[in-house]
């Protein structure tokens, strides 16, 4: 559940290399034997994940390793060419206990701001405590647990915005800025989405809201890809003017 969307990073990887593969097929030089190299230290972490009985080690070993065949194969130019796409497999990943560092300050600002939003914004009196949101009456009580952080929506939309950014983007800065993005575009989206939880749950209770948190994570998701093609749009690049 903390990883779906690695089940599309393999065929965003082989779009990407079609995309790619003039100057994929340029830059072969023939077979590079230092690349070896790489595939050795691959087959050494898969050693080292299967003595651990960890198979996210083993699934980096096998990442590397394809990224090492592809210089053995092609040479050292073609394995630099292609280190963008092989780096998308990170994306493939489960996450699960590794993501608790994370998904916990995930679940403390989510909450905090929507009760400050709640109270500042809306008059609306909401009871936090911890992750928890309640009504003073006791009408509703939601817990933002792991699965409501936003660290799906933001592994998620971190991949995306790291792919559009690489091929839309030229300058480094603009990248940076593109992927740095994500992070409180999620934090928002995810606040919105408990906003308006907090919402029908006081207005048609407990049940409702729980409905609404199940599907409104649609709405939210896409208005994020709007903002974050209006994001790209802002910081693209205008074409250089050639003199005459």
């Amino acid at each position: 559940m903390d990883s779906s969307q690695g089940n599309l990073i393999p065929f965003v990887v082989a779009v990407l290399f079609w995309v790619r593969r003039r100057e994929l097929a340029a830059s072969v030089s023939g077979v590079w034997w230092p690349g070896l190299g790489v595939v050795g230290l691959a087959l050494l972490i898969h050693v080292l994940g299967f003595l651990a009985q960890q198979p996210r080690v083993s699934m980096i070993a096998l990442f590397l390793g394809l990224y090492g065949l592809i210089g053995v194969v092609w040479g050292w130019r073609t394995m630099w060419e292609s280190t963008f796409p092989m780096g998308l497999f990170a994306f493939c990943m489960p996450l699960g206990n590794f993501a608790e560092p994370v998904t916990l300050p995930l679940r403390m600002v989510s909450a905090t701001w929507t009760r400050v939003f709640c109270h500042w914004v809306l008059g609306i009196g909401v009871v936090q405590q911890g992750t928890v949101l309640s009504d003073p009456s006791g009408k509703y009580n939601y817990d933002v647990a792991a699965a409501c952080s936003g660290i799906h929506s933001f592994v998620a939309l971190l991949a995306l915005t790291t792919i559009f950014a690489m091929l839309t983007l030229r300058s480094l800065w603009r990248r940076m800025l593109m992927v740095l993005t994500t992070v409180p575009l999620v934090v928002f989206c995810n606040v919105l989405r408990l906003v308006v939880v907090v919402l029908i749950g006081r207005a048609y209770g407990e049940a409702s809201g729980k409905w609404v948190h199940d599907w409104f994570g649609f709405v939210t998701y896409m208005a994020a890809i709007g903002a974050l093609l209006g994001v790209a749009r802002a910081l693209r690049e205008k074409p250089s003017r050639t003199s005459a």
